[in-house]
């Protein structure tokens, strides 16, 4: 639905462009659209626009949207440069569409997303969930669904090994009833095929037992997900490397490498150039003023890391 969607709005948004400003669409305003539908679709997908956002966050969903509109207009750009068909095109025309086509690409997913949300507080469109293991992240969890009733997760059972003391040493009165039974049961009730997601919520300490419920469930139609501890948040924003056989995940890596690298670059000199220009004539008044009022230099200097130490 989001594909189509998305593919609906920016042929639309030229084509309402061009009705706004009285000018024909023809076959060259028709194949810019193409040229963005097919780079759009390509850069959503290498960028998991169309993942599942029920629990996701909305500024992240946002983000990813103008990122991925924003490289998708490059090769749009690129056609209408080389091409040599520039003064076919009005430049207001092109800028309300690609404007408006951000807008709409946003509102749209906004609304969408409070319907959503409307209809999971009333009960359509969840779906079942358990979690096994009552560590500090199960527990957190445990409390954001409840707390969080739009994201449509509705938690069906909770499952620990610990005894029936410790597990009321670690949760609060308002779910202890929904404790049914050991992790065991809880790996067989998943098979039944009793709830669609499972979280497992063990410390990664626990990997042999964690190893052995996924090997379990691999055959299953429910998902499962991996809750991490203390021990592993540092790796949240890690990469997934490889070397030879053997997988690596690296804790620590710079972001800025390849087509980033020279994106990033863009960025910095184009950001700015256009401050620089706004803030020009303030900034030198600014300096005039701190040079008659105190001593030493204008322009404050200090040893930073950056790129390369």
């Amino acid at each position: 639905m989001y594909r189509l969607a998305d593919l609906v709005i920016i042929q639309l948004g030229l084509l309402l462009a061009t009705l706004i400003y009285g000018v024909q669409y023809d076959f060259l305003y028709f194949v810019l659209a193409l040229i963005a539908n097919l780079s759009y679709s390509f850069v959503s997908e290498l960028l998991w626009l169309y993942r599942s956002w029920r629990a996701g966050a909305l500024k992240e969903m946002l983000f990813y949207t103008l990122l991925s509109w924003t490289i998708a207009l490059l090769p749009v750009l690129m056609f209408v440069f080389f091409a040599k068909t520039a003064e076919h095109y009005s430049r207001l025309i092109l800028g309300g569409w690609i404007v408006a086509t951000l807008c709409f690409l946003c509102g749209w997913r906004i609304l969408f997303r409070l319907f959503l949300f409307h209809m999971r507080k009333q009960g359509h469109n969840t779906r079942s969930v358990a979690i096994i293991g009552l560590s500090d992240s199960g527990c957190k969890l445990v409390q954001e669904i409840l707390d969080h009733p739009e994201t449509g997760y509705k938690l069906k059972a909770i499952f620990d090994d610990r005894s029936k003391e410790n597990q009321l040493d670690r949760i609060n009165n308002r779910f202890s009833d929904l404790v049914e039974g050991d992790v065991n049961e809880g790996v067989r009730r998943a098979q039944a095929g009793e709830f669609e997601v499972l979280f497992v919520g063990l410390p990664f300490s626990a990997k042999n037992r964690i190893e052995q419920i996924l090997r379990l469930l691999g055959d299953t139609t429910v998902d499962v997900h991996l809750i991490p501890d203390f021990f592993i948040y540092n790796l949240l924003h890690a990469r997934i490397g490889q070397v030879g056989g053997l997988q690596t995940v690296s804790v620590y890596d710079t972001p800025m490498r390849g087509g980033w690298s020279l994106l990033k670059r863009v960025e910095d000199l184009v950001l700015s150039l256009i401050i620089l220009t706004v803030i020009a004539i303030p900034m030198l008044i600014i300096a005039i003023g701190v040079k008659l009022s105190s001593r030493g230099p204008v322009i404050f200097a200090q040893d930073r890391y950056g790129l390369d130490g």
